[in-house]
């Protein structure tokens, strides 16, 4: 998961509580839309000094070699409060995940970063293939 701005350190992962808190809520909403296609949603998200970055991939349930299309998103940290931004961003990620879900020939892969402008907030979006959890292994065996 790489973030939008260049940063000289790396940065914060999540907590393991607020990861939990934000897959049971995604969980709970798309329930219903999940277990009908046959997917999963997984929770991902680094702070920085200056860069909040968030990520969820959906994957097929059971099949880790499965292709999944992958929500990511930051935004600047400035004056604006942290659970703000990241209330916005998760707004954004339900976005994509009623349209993703919903519609069967869904393609809006975007690997460029597209601004938006949620609750006030500007977040910049990406939607890829990539496996987030296969990305994090990656890094954490080439940084051994």
């Amino acid at each position: 998961m790489h973030s939008r701005i260049e940063h000289d350190t790396e940065g914060t992962p999540f907590s393991q509580e607020l990861i939990e808190e934000i897959s049971e809520i995604l969980s709970f909403v798309y329930k219903d839309k999940c277990e009908l296609a046959n997917k999963e949603i997984q929770v991902y998200g680094k702070t920085y000094p200056t860069e909040l970055l968030f990520a969820i991939s959906v994957l097929e349930k059971g099949d880790d070699n499965a292709i999944p299309a992958t929500f990511i998103a930051s935004a600047d940290i400035g004056e604006k409060r942290q659970d703000k931004i990241l209330d916005a961003i998760v707004d954004g990620a339900g976005i994509f995940l009623e349209q993703y879900l919903t519609d069967s020939h869904w393609d809006g892969y975007s690997a460029n970063w597209s601004e938006e402008e949620l609750k006030g907030i500007t977040i910049h979006c990406q939607i890829t293939r990539e496996n987030i959890k296969l990305s994090i292994m990656a890094d954490q065996l080439l940084n051994q």
